[in-house]
């Protein structure tokens, strides 16, 4: 699947790579992820050509459907496009761009409620007549105002069509009349409750995202800090991207082994240890500075 804006273009390939470098079918814990590639091109007539250090496997699952597929390519090309048509690198966002998953874009992931914007949502509640609302059987009332002449002193809202299976005249064709499902009581108190739910369940998702942006903030600042890491991104940096190690049997590039330690993948975490286990063996061996 690809998506094509201007002389750019992002696709989603499947190319056999899994958690931990090729794909296993026989292995239960492994998954057949999906790589995404940017491309650029100097106009509509020319051939596309690949962009320098733009293309990393994901943790998206090549299972994934074409609407999570679609919402992950317009989310790359949103964070790569302006950079491209600049010709400036987009090798870092690449790689925090290999993080994404499956649930940042599904339909149970903050990520894709957090996409119908809840400063919107937000601003719809706020100008909406304020609560607590209640109900008088099938009528909606909102708060209390000096003016009100109902017994019950609040502003009058509106009233829900009559109850359970009624007829509604104002279907067409052959539907005219016809009794649809449903209780107008029961629409009237989801209404007012939805009135005092929703500024709630706003608040508490602003609360995860923010408890989210922050989590991810730490684990990039504890992965920047890392000694192991560090080097091997000034490894991956000074000596390009030809570089491959064999892990456990598994031969992996330099780039991607960096990014598996960076997302605690059982490869990278496998090469720390043995990166630890070297480390410790020289010291206990030959010792520190202060031996010599």
């Amino acid at each position: 699947m690809e998506l094509v804006k201007g002389n750019v273009k992002v696709e989603l390939s499947c190319i056999g790579e899994g958690i931990c470098g090729d794909y296993n079918p026989a292995d239960p814990d492994d998954v057949e992820l999906l790589r995404f590639s940017v491309l650029g091109r100097e106009s509509e007539k020319d051939e596309w050509f690949d962009i320098e250090n733009a293309s990393y496997c994901t943790a998206l699952p090549a299972r994934a459907d074409d609407v999570t597929q679609s919402k992950a390519l317009a989310f790359i090309m949103d964070k790569v496009y302006e950079k491209v048509v600049d010709g400036d690198s987009v090798k870092r966002i690449c790689e925090q761009l290999s993080h994404i998953n499956e649930a940042d874009f599904g339909d149970d992931g903050v990520e894709s409620f957090a996409e119908l914007r809840i400063e919107d949502i937000r601003a719809v509640e706020q100008a909406a007549t304020p609560g607590p609302w209640v109900r008088n059987g099938r009528s909606i009332y909102g708060p209390k105002h000096p003016a009100s002449k109902h017994h019950n002193g609040r502003i009058f809202l509106g009233t829900i069509a009559e109850g359970s299976n009624r007829r509604d005249p104002h279907l067409s064709g052959g539907h005219f009349g016809e009794r649809i499902p449903g209780d107008g009581t029961c629409d009237a108190e989801f209404i007012i409750q939805a009135r005092e739910a929703i500024p709630a369940l706003l608040t508490m998702l602003e609360k995860v995202i923010s408890e989210r942006d922050a989590y991810k903030a730490s684990a990039e600042a504890l992965a920047n800090a890392d000694p192991v890491i560090t080097s091997m991104d000034r490894l991956v940096n000074e000596c390009g991207d030809d570089g491959m190690f064999k892990i456990d049997g598994i031969d992996i590039s330099a780039p991607d082994l960096l990014l598996d330690m960076k997302k605690g993948g059982k490869v990278g975490l496998s090469f720390r240890e043995e990166v630890t286990a070297t480390i410790l063996d020289y010291f206990l061996k030959f010792g520190g500075k202060d031996s010599e």
